[in-house]
């Protein structure tokens, strides 16, 4: 292309459409969380995080097999990088494998992305914040043992924390079980 102003919008509108795109598929994941087979309470990362994993697995297991017949001068660097590769694929794996949030009436259950699971009842949360970021709203929340959670509430839809916090802004302590909301 000769014309730069032709250019310019050309990107400008791919990168319009990439971003409308997105956020329909951040709207669809809202309305349609991934919940387990086997506890339908539970909420998991979305199904695009393995999607995603499993290409920069495989591109970084392939890369890693073709680096050991690179020339000399890439022969150290290029198992580096499709090595980091690799791991990131991994680790998207094991992340999504990992984590969920369930949240009950009275207490809520949680795993991190490093599988250790935790249970906590609401009247026993230390703390929590809100925090704005980008475009979504977090939530941080700590328990009496040190236990954390930190999750997107524009993304997760948690009806029964979301009551219980606003119960404790409202009285200035958190609900016992079976107290009504």
């Amino acid at each position: 292309m000769d014309n730069p102003v032709l250019r310019y919008i050309l990107i400008f509108g791919v990168v319009a459409v990439i971003a409308f795109l997105v956020s329909l598929l951040a709207v669809w994941f809202k309305k349609h969380p991934n919940r387990s087979k086997g506890n339908k309470r539970r909420i998991r990362m979305p199904k695009v995080i393995p999607f995603l994993a499993w290409p920069v697995l495989v591109v970084g297991l392939l890369g890693l097999l073709a680096s050991f017949a690179a020339s000399s001068e890439d022969a150290v660097a290029m198992p580096i990088a499709f090595g980091v590769v690799t791991l990131a694929g991994a680790y998207l794996l094991f992340i999504y494998r990992n984590w969920y949030v369930d949240v009950g009436d009275n207490e809520m259950e949680f795993r991190t992305t490093l599988g250790k699971e935790h249970q906590l009842a609401y009247h026993e949360i230390v703390s929590y914040s809100f925090r704005d970021q980008g475009l979504q709203k977090f939530l941080t929340f700590r328990g009496p043992k040190g236990e954390k959670l930190d999750l997107s509430i524009s993304q997760y839809n948690l009806p029964p924390l979301m009551a219980a916090i606003e119960f404790h802004h409202q009285h200035g302590r958190w609900p016992l079980p079976g107290e009504p909301r």
